[in-house]
């Protein structure tokens, strides 16, 4: 009985370290990748309709002031 536990212990080892490192190697495969967002653009001056512009998916990114009296602003939407 002593010979048979002797070759059992090595045996339990060697199958958790192999089942140790299939669930590792199973584990660290790349998830799947989500598809790119892709985006459209507009310029429009401070005069914009943004309400109309919201309400056909536009989104305000910046607005930039070029003069005193004028201002560029540019929005984005999903394609």
């Amino acid at each position: 009985m002593r010979s048979q536990s002797r070759f059992v212990w090595p045996l339990l080892v060697v199958l958790a370290f192999a089942g140790g490192v299939a669930w590792h190697l199973a584990s660290a495969q790349e998830p799947a990748r989500k598809p790119v967002q892709r985006w459209e653009y507009r310029k429009g001056d401070h005069r914009a309709d943004i309400k109309a512009l919201g309400e056909e998916g536009w989104e305000l990114v910046t607005a930039v002031q070029e003069a005193p009296h004028s201002t560029i602003l540019y929005f984005k939407r999903p394609k």
